[in-house]
């Protein structure tokens, strides 16, 4: 759950000053209240104030990675020989950080402290999708950085989340019986962005899932399936862009934005599929659900709550 793009002058802070935890300035309820609640006995981990999360949209792969490594930075990820995917290549959480938001229970109190601070990015990151409760980790507040977000409930955990920490995956219900083909991937288009940067994290994120699939499937993506869109996209760009107009954002010239808008739905369709097709190859079923993959990877000692905190069952 990465913040969208600020330009990077941020100054970094060092592992060992951090604050201790996220709330630091915020007192607990009483002791006793949240003990019904408590990570090893959960009836609805949204009352549990203790507990931070993160999203990750509707990204099956990055799912799966986190059911198996956990909670890598990028940073930690290569330290491991490992890759990963940011939600945003460009957020206001630096390249050794997490972002996570903190229970919404926490969050209502913290904004009649703060005043201002109604904007929560859990709401805008977290319930909507998959995402995952973590358990004794602290952080610290992004609004207590330079690099605030303007969310008052986002924070940063330095360097990486193991498995143990791992207490919930949380996923709205509808989402469960979904195909993986009808699970939105972010391709981390933006009318209105830089379309040459986008299109290079396009490819990077192909690579990427071709990658996952070969080597967790066994399944090879065809050549001619992604790649002529590809070539596609980059053409209607490259004959666009003008380099001295100094910019390839072509956001103003609605024509040709909305040509590229197609090509990304185009092959973010095509890849959905090609997911489909790998995880239906590594489980041995037809059109695999979202419970299908869960059920293949979901440790025991994960719960599966909906995305109100409710316990819920594969």
């Amino acid at each position: 759950m990465d913040s969208k793009h600020i330009e990077n002058t941020e100054k970094k802070i060092p592992p060992n000053d951090l604050p201790q935890s996220i709330f630091d300035k915020i007192e607990p309820e009483a002791e006793g209240a949240e003990a019904e609640h408590s990570p090893s006995g959960l009836k609805n981990i949204l009352e549990d104030e203790s507990l931070v999360f993160h999203g990750i949209g509707t990204d099956v792969i990055r799912m799966v990675l986190i059911l198996q490594n956990g909670i890598l930075s990028p940073k930690t990820a290569g330290e491991k020989g490992l890759s990963v995917l940011r939600n945003y290549d460009q957020g206001y959480n630096q390249d050794n950080e997490i972002s996570v938001a903190q229970s919404p229970k926490m969050t209502k109190r913290l904004s009649v402290k703060m005043g201002s601070y109604l904007w929560s990015s859990f709401n805008q990151y977290i319930k909507p999708g998959i995402s995952f409760a973590i358990k004794d980790l602290s952080g610290y507040p992004a609004r207590l950085t330079n690099r605030d977000s303007g969310f008052a409930d986002e924070a940063y955990i330095y360097g990486q989340v193991p498995l143990d920490n791992l207490t919930a995956v949380m996923v709205s219900p509808e989402l469960l019986d979904t195909t993986v083909s009808h699970l939105p991937i972010k391709l981390g288009f933006d009318k209105y962005g830089d379309f040459n940067r986008q299109a290079a994290t396009a490819n990077r994120r192909v690579r990427f899932i071709s990658d996952f699939l070969r080597d967790e499937c066994a399944f090879y993506i065809p050549d001619d399936q992604i790649q002529p869109i590809l070539v596609s996209l980059s053409k209607i760009i490259s004959d666009t862009y003008k380099p001295n107009g100094g910019t390839s954002n072509l956001g103003l010239n609605r024509e040709i934005a909305d040509m590229v808008e197609i090509k990304y739905k185009e092959l973010q369709t095509s890849l959905q599929g090609l997911i489909a097709e790998g995880f239906s190859t590594k489980l041995g079923i037809q059109n695999p659900t979202l419970r299908d993959i869960l059920k293949q990877y979901k440790p025991s000692t994960i719960g599966l709550f909906d995305n109100n905190g409710n316990s819920l069952q594969l």
